[in-house]
């Protein structure tokens, strides 16, 4: 049984809290729960693995790395699965309760707590940001027949197509020449 995706990523930054250009490295593997993007869903196949440094930076703790986890999802055009590896970048910046208001407004940050910084808000939009809006297996992939629901590929219907309900509209716009 698959071990269950945790609600955060607890990261402890005592070694570098208020000792300004301190950072420590981490590489942890982290379960994942699935992301769901529009109308796409990713199902993480196996732990993200996470290469981050925390740097202390006068008042805040900066996380930069890169973290890598292959998904499933499913092909826009034939509906069939696909995995595909994703590489994202780690981008996160933790400020003290209290301090927020120091920060330009455009700034995104997330809060230490205690000593720990929870990392997983930074890992789920480095994977967001690098999935693609439509999933598909290749750029030659082929459609689902609109007649039987199967991949055109492997699909043996022989009905023509259905003539559309709006072509008498078509007569309509025609132009007389």
């Amino acid at each position: 049984m698959a071990e269950p995706a945790p609600t955060g990523i607890l990261l402890d930054v005592t070694d570098i809290l208020h000792a300004t250009a301190e950072s420590v490295h981490k590489q942890i593997d982290v379960p994942l729960d699935a992301i769901e993007v529009g109308p796409s869903e990713f199902t993480p196949q196996g732990p993200a693995h996470v290469d981050v440094t925390l740097t202390y930076v006068g008042t805040a703790v900066l996380a930069e790395g890169t973290v890598d986890a292959t998904v499933r999802t499913t092909c826009v055009r034939c509906l069939e699965e696909l995995d595909i590896a994703v590489h994202g970048a780690i981008e996160g910046f933790y400020v003290p309760h209290g301090t927020e208001h120091e920060l330009p407004e455009e700034q995104e940050y997330e809060f230490i707590e205690g000593t720990t910084v929870d990392v997983l808000p930074a890992i789920r939009s480095a994977l967001i940001v690098e999935f693609p809006f439509a999933p598909v297996h290749a750029s030659g992939c082929s459609a689902v027949c609109p007649q039987c629901g199967e991949p055109q590929a492997s699909c043996t219907c022989n009905e023509a197509p259905t003539e559309s309900p709006f072509a008498a509209l078509k007569e309509l716009f025609r132009e007389d020449t």
